[in-house]
């Protein structure tokens, strides 16, 4: 091979995909269209490990936020919609709460989008090889963008009372149209959606007592 041909190829192996390692997350989220109401069930908290400490997973990585961290908070949220679809039998009793987990699903592997992403090509490339360099570059971009919806939102709700459970868990992608802060609105959203079914159909205290 010449040396031209030598030189030609070690510019394009210079060729640098530059962008960041992780999706951009909040510590904090102020949330839009969610908001307590004014009745509201007694949540009695029997949770045994803080959600910060939960943050290792198989394939990815859990980045839940502190109850405080969410304003209005989940659980106002939670004993709020609980309140409202309770059957009025069940309204005077306190509900026990043992998960309470909202916040993110990341892939460790995971690129932002193309619009946070630049090439770095050498001042000394030629033409040619910086047009092959740039197809290519963009053609990995493309690639690993289409594993970045494997970036989720997550709302997981685990809620007892009495003897009856009520549990959720929905999850959002998280990608360009969607940001992490509106996708984990709208898991937890979706999941005191849920919940709020799951009360509606308890069976009713005096049929069960029949």
């Amino acid at each position: 091979m010449s040396h031209w041909a030598h030189s030609q190829l070690a510019a394009l192996a210079a060729v640098c995909v530059c962008a960041c390692a992780t999706v951009d997350v909040p510590d904090e989220v102020q949330l839009v269209t969610l908001r307590p109401g004014a009745q509201a069930v007694r949540l009695v908290d029997a949770r045994t490990t803080d959600a910060p400490e939960r943050q290792q997973g198989r394939g990815y990585v859990r980045r839940f936020l502190a109850d405080d961290a969410i304003q209005p908070r989940a659980l106002d949220l939670l004993a709020s919609r609980l309140g409202e679809a309770l059957p009025e039998s069940y309204r005077g009793r306190a509900a026990e709460l043992h998960r309470l987990d909202v916040g993110f699903l990341l892939s460790p592997n995971a690129l932002p989008t193309s619009s946070d992403t630049t090439l770095s090509l050498s001042s000394t490339t030629s033409g040619g090889i910086v047009a092959v360099a740039v197809l290519l570059g963009y053609g990995l971009i493309k690639a690993v963008n289409r594993g970045y919806s494997d970036n989720r939102a997550i709302a997981s709700i685990d809620v007892w009372i009495g003897e009856n459970q009520l549990t959720s868990a929905r999850t959002v992608p998280i990608s360009g149209d969607m940001r992490a802060a509106k996708a984990m609105e709208s898991a937890l959203a979706s999941a005191l959606d849920d919940l709020a079914h799951q009360a509606r159909e308890l069976p009713l205290m005096h049929d069960r007592m029949r």
